[in-house]
């Protein structure tokens, strides 16, 4: 079974503390740990998701934002529907993904779309 974390970025640090004790347990985190990106603040979530990162069990599902990051082979995309909807379409929203996603490498690309997913959720 896998874990979701749906965490605000505030509660990055208690997330790291409960992985931390976890070790062989698969960890999703959702919405990246929702950074405030509105507010133009990356501090600590920036420092606390790279703390988070460093435990190989988590990956992260990039959804609700569009974001930048080092390790797309353990990024899943989240089309977060239907709350998307509240601020834009669900097409927006996979338009604006996949403008992030063109970025990447091919296999990058293959990984975030869909088989980060199939591996974290052992769909495969």
């Amino acid at each position: 079974m896998v874990f979701d974390i749906l965490i605000h970025e505030r509660h990055l640090p208690q997330a790291i503390e409960f992985v931390s004790r976890h070790l062989r347990q698969r960890f999703v985190l959702d919405h990246i740990g929702k950074p405030a990106i509105a507010d133009h603040r990356l501090e600590p979530w920036r420092t606390n998701i790279a703390r988070l990162a460093e435990r190989e069990s988590v990956t992260c599902k990039v959804s609700g934002m569009v974001t930048e990051a080092s390790t797309p082979r353990r990024l899943i995309f989240g089309s977060d529907w239907p709350d998307c909807l509240v601020a834009s379409s669900y097409s927006r929203r996979v338009e604006v993904v996949r403008g992030w996603v063109r970025r990447l490498s091919a296999p990058e690309q293959e990984r975030v779309l869909g088989a980060t997913a199939i591996e974290a959720y052992q769909l495969g």
